[in-house]
């Protein structure tokens, strides 16, 4: 694979040495030398459960529900009661139906986590078995052979280490953080797209490493090749023989910071102490996984982050538990029909006590018929605290569990409507919409806040061409917009000297328009 160059004190230090894959072994002790061991690979996993997982811990976030912890303690309440053999207190309710009622709560909701998170598991399969291209020398040749031939082998994306060199072609998706060596563009210039990382549908500058982008392109290095030009077998194999060390920081979250250097080999190991000056490196030089590449053919860059070190994976966090709206509205009500069964319990404990010191205390004949009480002293709890728990639970239903089976039973089937319903199917991609989360599904249309800004992460960033100045002639009228219709101004083509009047204030700007 040519990869896995990642220098041995990586663990410990706060910074990272990447090997070009023809790169040596260094004299020098702030150096270390290269080694096969990688920290992690390329895969990437956005699901919250495991197949070992996945019991206990859904269980668990089951009782961080109110509703579903209280129903427990009913229910373990019910069997110590009905247990002759501690004789804790007086119960006759039996436990069975509320057994069945929280089971298939639980049931129900383990069902609709595991197929949302079947979908995360489908999403990353996808993303980890998507295809990159890796270069390689091709068959029957080598580094050492002068004449040799590389390639660019198309191989899964969780297959890709640290070290690595890939070509990345317009439109694609950048598959890990990388270093640009070459680019298709004069003087080693690409844009990218960071839409599906921060929003931003505008074009991001890129720049390669000027003495690689010199060493793979030659005579192309500053005008660049024709838009669509393929890169050849002898610009892949003169990468795959750049020799040199990326020295970059360690793994971080920060998207628009970057701090490294490039440390070129132009000598053999036995005169290395590397002596050649250090090209500095910034947030110009790296592309990120998740951004795409756009206005350029093709880049090729060296491979140093992976996985989950990508500053995009370190930035998304797991999947958290939600409570929609109407989830958290049944909580408070709960909490305040709870206080008020305590209230109730209390005062029919106390009221039970009091009946029972005045009327069966010192005579058990009075009222036999009403006295279910003779076998009171040997209830291994004290009077008021046994039948505290004999109240609590007599009034059980005060919280119904049948509305909670019902509400799981109505995201289920809300969440099928949504998946079914043919007016949100999008012909552009083919897709219908999909319910990843049903107990969320209250809160669509539920808008609460609203924000905006000027970047277009919200609106279109168009235009209207109102009013110019363009090389001393006037186009256009004050307060109105241009004769010929609405000019809307959406991309950026240099249209020399230009002046844009708005607001009563010329202010000079950059335009292009498709």
């Amino acid at each position: 694979m040519g990869g896995g160059r990642v220098s041995s004190s990586d663990a410990s230090s706060t910074t990272r040495y990447v090997y070009l894959p023809a790169a040596e072994d260094v004299l020098d002790d702030t150096i270390p030398d290269r080694t096969a061991a990688n920290e992690c690979d390329n895969r990437i996993i956005t699901a919250k459960y495991t197949w070992w997982n996945f019991v206990p811990k859904s269980i668990f976030e089951q009782f961080r529900r109110v509703a579903n912890f209280y129903f427990l303690v009913q229910l373990i309440l019910m069997f110590i009661g009905q247990n002759k053999t501690l004789n804790a207190f007086v119960n006759d309710l039996s436990p069975a139906g509320t057994l069945v009622a929280l089971a298939l709560v639980i049931l129900v909701t383990m069902v609709l986590h595991l197929k949302d998170d079947l979908g995360r598991h489908q999403k990353d399969k996808e993303t980890n078995l998507s295809t990159v291209h890796l270069l390689q020398w091709a068959a029957g040749f080598g580094a050492e052979d002068e004449h040799a031939e590389a390639v660019a082998e198309d191989i899964p994306c969780q297959r890709l280490i640290v070290g690595d060199v890939i070509l990345v072609k317009s439109g694609e998706e950048v598959p890990a953080d990388a270093v640009v060596l070459a680019s298709s563009e004069a003087m080693g210039v690409s844009h990218i797209e960071t839409s599906n990382l921060d929003g931003e549908t505008n074009l991001k500058r890129r720049r390669s490493i000027e003495a690689t982008h010199q060493d793979v392109m030659l005579n192309f290095a500053e005008e660049g090749l024709p838009p669509g030009t393929r890169p050849s077998p002898e610009i892949l194999a003169r990468a795959l023989r750049l020799k040199g060390i990326i020295q970059t920081e360690r793994p971080n979250m920060h998207i628009h910071t970057f701090s490294g250097e490039f440390l070129p080999q132009t000598t053999t190991r036995a005169a290395t102490p590397l002596t050649a000056a250090r090209v500095p490196l910034t947030v110009d030089n790296l592309i990120i996984r998740g951004c795409r590449l756009r206005a350029c053919s093709w880049v090729i860059a060296a491979v140093v982050y992976t996985g989950k070190q990508t500053k995009a994976a370190m930035n998304n966090s797991k999947p958290p538990s939600k409570l929609s709206r109407m989830e958290k509205g049944v909580n408070r009500f709960m909490a305040i029909a709870f206080c008020l069964q305590i209230v109730m319990i209390i005062i029919s404990d106390v009221s039970n006590l009091a009946w029972y010191d005045a009327n069966i205390q010192n005579n058990d004949t009075h009222m036999w018929y009403l006295n279910p009480y003779r076998e009171e002293r040997q209830l291994a709890l004290p009077n008021w605290l046994a039948y505290f728990f004999t109240f609590f639970v007599l009034y059980n239903n005060m919280i119904p569990i049948s509305m909670y089976v019902m509400m799981e039973i109505a995201n289920f089937v809300h969440a099928a409507f949504i998946n079914e319903d043919a007016n949100m199917y999008k012909p552009e991609v083919d897709g219908k919409a999909l319910c990843r989360s049903a107990n969320l599904c209250q809160e669509l249309g539920q808008i609460e806040y609203m924000f905006t800004d000027k970047t277009g992460t919200l609106t279109s960033n168009e235009m209207v061409f109102k009013m110019a100045s363009i090389g001393g002639i006037l186009y256009g009228s004050p307060g109105r917009a241009f004769d010929t219709g609405l000019m809307r101004v959406r991309a950026v083509v240099d249209l020399g000297s230009l002046v844009l009047v708005s607001s009563g204030s010329p202010h000079r700007v950059l335009l292009t328009c498709f």
